[in-house]
């Protein structure tokens, strides 16, 4: 959400004046770290259930995380320390969103996969194949799913009707689509065209 180290720490609470001033001592970066106002020292154990050994190379973590577990620091202004886990990670995903200025970008982009989503499920080529009984005939299909988009306004508009609406409103759309543009499977044309002939012969022969 943003690459402003400056921006990240006021987010997460932590003292750029104490950063500025440096520290002398790992003690003193793991208290200014344990400030962070979502912290919380149940999150950091070395043993127990879902623990993995942590990296070799990692040796400044696994000391915070021993210091943590000697020392057990509590930050009195974390928000969430008291709800579910998933809750509490959700929160804190809504509190960036909203502290970067990004929530409106995310819920527009949620909304569209959403959107994209529900129209692929109800508006596929395999469901439109289905309702209008064109079997193979996938040119057809495609111009009944082109038309019907031209009528509704697009695959957003087809979103939002689903939204309110039945999958059978959908199909009797498309169902009017297909009757207007006159499209039937490539047999039924064959079909017609010979009754037709058949007939045609059959007068001239009287």
């Amino acid at each position: 959400m943003s690459d402003s180290f400056d921006e990240i720490a006021e987010f997460l609470g932590l003292s750029l004046a104490r950063y500025r001033e440096g520290f002398s001592t790992k003690r003193q970066i793991f208290e200014w770290t344990a400030t962070v106002k979502y912290f919380d020292a149940r999150h950091f154990r070395s043993k127990g259930p879902g623990i993995s050994k942590v990296k070799a190379e990692r040796t400044m973590y696994s000391e915070f995380v021993e210091w943590v577990e000697e020392t057990k620091p509590r930050s009195n202004v974390n928000p969430y320390y008291d709800i579910l886990p998933a809750e509490r990670v959700q929160k804190i995903c809504e509190d960036a969103l909203i502290f970067f200025k990004k929530k409106e970008e995310y819920d527009n982009l949620r909304k569209a996969r959403l959107n994209k989503n529900l129209v692929k499920g109800a508006f596929s080529g395999h469901r439109i194949r289905d309702w209008t009984d064109l079997g193979e005939y996938w040119k057809g299909v495609k111009i009944i799913m082109d038309e019907v988009r031209v009528r509704m306004g697009g695959d957003n508009a087809i979103a939002e009707f689903l939204m309110k609406n039945s999958e059978d409103d959908l199909k009797a759309i498309v169902l009017k689509a297909q009757a207007d543009l006159g499209i039937r499977r490539r047999e039924q044309f064959v079909e017609d065209a010979t009754q037709t002939l058949a007939k045609t012969l059959e007068a001239t022969s009287v």
